[in-house]
């Protein structure tokens, strides 16, 4: 069961964030059957990095519809590619980056911005969805922004009913304890502990996927 916060979160969200919760959440609990695990597991305040698994486009306003904070999603630079599309989601805190983006000092500019600003940041560390609902290997950028912004990471996973998110089906969303760069073995943050502590942190998002799986 659930543990009740009373704490408010201190964060201002913009109005376009605090509108889209008042008519996305609603239309979106009507059209897929969500239930929530854990979803106290972000706090309410303080940089973290939430780490999930990608099977639709759907993922951001479902792990979003859990929580009152804002999440600041890096996505792929082809959603940005329509003005009007790229407006939107900027106002909602995306960032773009360009694919296999780990050198992509832009946005890893400003996700490392996010979190010194004691915000949350959404990262899908497959890097592209899953075309079957299972997981795919995880690549180290989630970690290494965890290290070099000595934030945790709160490991979550996004399961549907049959494998892959379809409105009018059940899915799961649930949230793991957050863990430090630490405690995920990143002590200097050499390419061997990353990829050592990014096999962890797969592995607890598949912990997840197991205890969700219907």
């Amino acid at each position: 069961m659930e543990k009740t916060i009373n704490k408010k979160a201190k964060e201002k969200q913009p109005f376009i964030y605090n509108f889209a919760r008042v008519v996305c959440v609603p239309l979106f609990r009507i059209l897929y059957r969500c239930e929530f695990n854990n979803k106290f597991n972000i706090p309410l305040e303080g940089g973290y990095i939430v780490a999930c698994n990608h099977q639709s486009y759907t993922d951001p306003v479902l792990l979003s519809m859990g929580q009152k904070r804002l999440i600041n999603f890096i996505a792929k630079e082809e959603l940005f590619r329509n003005r009007f599309f790229s407006a939107l989601i900027r106002s909602l805190g995306a960032i773009p980056i360009h694919r296999g983006g780990t050198g992509d000092e832009t946005a890893i500019n400003s996700a490392e911005q996010v979190l010194s600003d004691g915000k949350l940041l959404g990262i899908f560390p497959e890097g592209k969805r899953s075309l079957n609902g299972e997981l795919l290997k995880m690549r180290a950028g989630a970690v290494m922004l965890a290290y070099q912004s000595d934030v945790p990471i709160v490991p979550a996973c996004i399961t549907a009913k049959g494998g892959k998110t379809k409105m009018f089906h059940k899915v799961r969303i649930s949230f793991g304890d957050p863990v430090t760069p630490a405690q995920l073995g990143v002590t200097t943050g050499s390419g061997k502990e990353l990829r050592a502590a990014t096999k962890l942190l797969a592995q607890k998002i598949a912990e997840l996927r197991e205890k969700d799986r219907f």
